[in-house]
């Protein structure tokens, strides 16, 4: 296997959609809580539907209509779409859950996830292209200790090996000629403000 092709391989398996999906799931693991196992499923199936789902029917929908020349989303102009898209419907999660005690993480994840993508859509004023898949990657790592600090949980591990992902990503990113370095610490700054500022404000109210 060349290295190029690895690179494709992580750049797809570690795709940012697949984050908040494996997210939720990872909480309803590590922290059993009273929910009953169908709510579980329906709450999973809501946040694959919005978070997974919708993003590749409208990323075929631009395609179909031309609005994008690839799904790599490579222009500026391109991502405007999907972006703001995808922060509003991470904020209309954020809200649905933090009705529900039990699910007050995952509204702390979805509500840094918004504020991250809001940092994302306020850089293209300035004509800067952030990598989502950072966003991604340091988004998870964030919340690893921001989730571990609020319910005292030993996770060294999970975090050690999320860092180690998102630093195998950053390269993939950058061997693959996906963004620049500079655009990889923006993602990377991005992601880690946005959970940290979510926690924050959690923890100020």
């Amino acid at each position: 296997m060349t290295s190029s092709r690895f690179f494709s391989i992580v750049s797809i398996v570690f795709h940012p959609i697949v984050l908040p999906t494996a997210a939720t799931l990872f909480v309803f693991i590590a922290k059993p809580n009273t929910l009953d196992s169908q709510l579980k499923l329906n709450i999973l199936g809501l946040v694959a539907v919005f978070t997974y789902a919708f993003p590749i029917l409208l990323l075929y929908i631009l395609k179909r209509t031309k609005r994008i020349h690839s799904y790599d989303l490579k222009e500026i102009q391109e991502r405007k779409s999907p972006i703001l898209t995808m922060l509003v419907l991470f904020y209309i999660l954020a809200t649905l859950f933090g009705e529900i005690v039990q699910l007050h993480s995952l509204a702390i994840l979805f509500t840094g996830c918004s504020i991250s993508l809001s940092l994302c859509y306020i850089a293209f004023v300035k004509n800067i292209k952030t990598s989502i898949h950072m966003i991604g990657a340091a988004s998870a790592s964030s919340f690893l200790l921001t989730f571990s600090h609020q319910y005292q949980f030993n996770l060294l591990l999970p975090f050690a090996i999320s860092c180690f992902c998102g630093g195998l990503i950053a390269q993939a990113r950058l061997r693959l000629d996906a963004h620049s370095l500079k655009e990889i610490i923006f993602g990377i700054v991005f992601g880690i403000l946005g959970q940290f500022l979510a926690y924050s404000n959690v923890l100020i109210a």
